[in-house]
């Protein structure tokens, strides 16, 4: 998986040379709480390393020694490969988050919800288990393991992490500009992402790449500029965020 290794790296890279240029923004990253960076910068590194790992080396692996005649036979070639990803994949997240909002399994979510201004390290924070619960982990390896195209699928998952680094940020297109007219037809862009974050519409725009599944399902919201208000801030202690996420406290709660 190393392309996509690359790739991922490439973007994020990117992503934080715009973060560090701008003043406004290097005053709010060094503003940021100890709490905040542990949780944002430890989840990223187990997305980084923890979670390639064991999809490469659990996932896969258990799927090659208990099915190895099934390795790379379903031949989609690119399309079945972009579709699979960007789409099927996409749609199951969609239906994860949403279910994530829901109030038996809000702790598990809750944490990223604390997040009071966008950055892309921000985009990482949550409990050590929640990562492991979207699709991104178990689907993707699963998918990786039948298909042909192996190297379509991992451009595929990168552009998805890419897209997930950007809608946390605020590299933003102007707003009713063309290229921002274009991008809302079909993306959840940082405006559409920064709502589902604010205090008083969280529970809508909760799809990840594609913004049709919110349209199909009724929870999109569309307002193209920024909250004033956003994320829960919590009162917990750092072992409590990482670890026990359904004992998590709200400040004023």
């Amino acid at each position: 998986m190393d392309i996509k290794w690359w790739i991922e790296l490439s973007i994020f890279s990117s992503l934080v040379l715009f973060t560090a240029y701008d003043s406004e923004r290097r005053e709010r990253l060094l503003k940021k709480k100890f709490d905040d960076w542990f949780c944002d910068l430890i989840n990223l590194t187990i997305q980084g390393t923890i979670v390639p790992l064991i999809q490469v080396y659990f996932i896969v692996k258990v799927l090659k020694l208990t099915l190895p005649n099934f390795e790379s036979t379903w031949q989609i070639g690119i399309t079945g490969a972009i579709f699979l990803n960007l789409i099927i994949v996409d749609y199951v997240y969609y239906l994860t988050h949403k279910a994530l909002h829901k109030d038996r399994w809000w702790g598990l979510h809750l944490l990223h919800h604390s997040v009071t201004d966008f950055d892309i390290f921000a985009s990482a924070r949550n409990t050590i288990w929640t990562t492991f619960i979207f699709p991104y982990v178990w689907l993707n390896s699963i998918f990786y393991f039948f298909i042909d195209n192996k190297k379509a699928y991992l451009v595929c998952a990168s552009i998805t992490a890419m897209l997930d680094l950007w809608r946390h940020s605020k590299l933003a297109p102007k707003i009713k500009g063309p290229i921002f007219n274009f991008l809302s037809l079909i993306l959840i862009t940082p405006h559409e992402h920064s709502w589902h974050h604010s205090k008083g519409v969280s529970k809508k725009n909760f799809g990840a790449n594609l913004c049709i599944w919110d349209k199909l399902h009724g929870t999109y919201h569309n307002n193209p500029r920024f909250p004033k208000e956003m994320g829960y801030p919590i009162k917990s202690d750092l072992k409590t965020k990482l670890l026990n996420p359904f004992k998590l406290k709200r400040e004023n709660s």
